[in-house]
């Protein structure tokens, strides 16, 4: 009973961090808007952090800052956007050019980008990134490896005549390149070392032989750290759009779709492994955040964009009331989708854990 008091602790205490970390993810997008909308002369009546009730709120100018109740959301009153009347013109978010315009939209997704690099920045420098070593950690019974003798905490020093310097990297691709032919391995056990013919199995297109790998943390400097952040970056960007693409071919189900319950779920679950997969997670749902905010959708900050787009190119204002129009149906259309995924999270809740108990242990 005691253990499962603290395991549910644990969860709880989890999925509080993780909200916290949402809502820090939000915040950065929200003070992107209202970075650029200072910076544009556009007047801020408020910025939130949080939907619903307000627990706190003070001014400075012209601005509100409050906190809210609900940790998902927030938002930046512009001067001008809510068809408010008198406002200034120097102030009005309306009568700004359509470039400032769409650097005060732009910037809460741009911020967001910038966020989840940093976070890879700062996981390579001080976290680190797990390395699979040639360290066996356990063995799958039945599978090659067990069937030859190999047990936990041996060492792979070559596979068939090639040195694997301590490499899981390199161990695999010795593996993977045998197709499936057997392979002699040189193996180190304490004291004594040995040699033993494995012969690959062909499992779910991958050539394996039944082993799980001990990992070890490689620290980057902070040039290679800026270097692999930038990469790790446009790697989920390419994969948002992946995704989407997807979707839109039907290769995956809109079941597949996680909402914010899903999100919590699973970014609790590796604070729960390790401070380095949390932080990768929350990184990715930066990025995520950032480039779904800019899809071409009324209500999102690429469906202003696109009316930016459509202004600039005909050289005069569109209607307001049409604008509100389909901002209302995509508003309309995004809270039906929400409420879709929210049932779908909370139906998955269990297979998922199951999943990723079975995946990271």
């Amino acid at each position: 009973m005691r253990q499962w008091g603290e395991s549910c602790m644990m969860l709880l205490m989890g999925i509080l961090i993780t909200i916290l970390a949402l809502g820090f993810v939000i915040f950065f997008h929200e003070l992107g808007h209202l970075w650029a909308a200072k910076r544009m002369g556009v007047g801020v009546y408020e910025f939130s952090v949080g939907m619903g009730p307000k627990l706190f709120s003070r001014h400075f100018g012209e601005t509100e800052y409050s906190l809210r109740a609900f940790p998902f959301g927030g938002f930046v009153k512009l001067a001008g956007l809510d068809d408010e009347k008198d406002v200034p013109d120097e102030l009005n978010y309306r009568k700004k050019s359509v470039l400032a315009r769409m650097l005060v939209i732009s910037a809460g997704s741009l911020m967001n980008l910038l966020l989840g690099f940093l976070i890879f920045v700062f996981s390579f420098m001080f976290f680190g990134v797990p390395s699979p070593t040639a360290s066996i950690e356990s063995l799958s019974p039945d599978m090659p490896a067990a069937v030859s003798g190999l047990l936990p905490n041996d060492v792979v020093l070559s596979v068939s005549g090639v040195e694997i310097k301590g490499s899981g990297k390199r161990l695999v691709e010795q593996v993977q390149k045998s197709g499936g032919e057997s392979l002699v391995f040189f193996v180190g056990r304490e004291d004594q070392d040995f040699t033993r013919t494995i012969t690959p199995e062909l499992s779910q297109g991958r050539y394996v032989i039944g082993v799980s790998l001990k990992t070890q943390s490689l620290f980057y400097n902070p040039i290679l750290s800026v270097v692999h952040g930038a990469q790790m970056t446009k790697y989920h960007v390419s994969m948002v759009f992946k995704s989407l693409s997807m979707l839109i071919s039907g290769s995956a189900n809109i079941k597949d779709l996680t909402g914010p319950i899903g999100i919590v779920q699973f970014a609790s679950f590796q604070l729960k492994g390790s401070m380095e997969g949390f932080l990768r997670v929350i990184s990715m749902i930066s990025i995520s955040l950032g480039v779904f905010n800019m899809l071409p959708f009324p209500v999102l900050d690429g469906g202003h964009m696109v009316f930016l787009l459509v202004e600039a190119i005909r050289r005069k204002p569109h209607s307001e009331k049409m604008e509100v129009l389909i901002g209302n149906l995509g508003a309309l259309l995004l809270i039906l989708l929400m409420v879709f995924v929210v049932f779908n999270d909370i139906q998955l809740w269990n297979q998922r854990s199951d999943f990723m108990t079975t995946l990271f242990g």
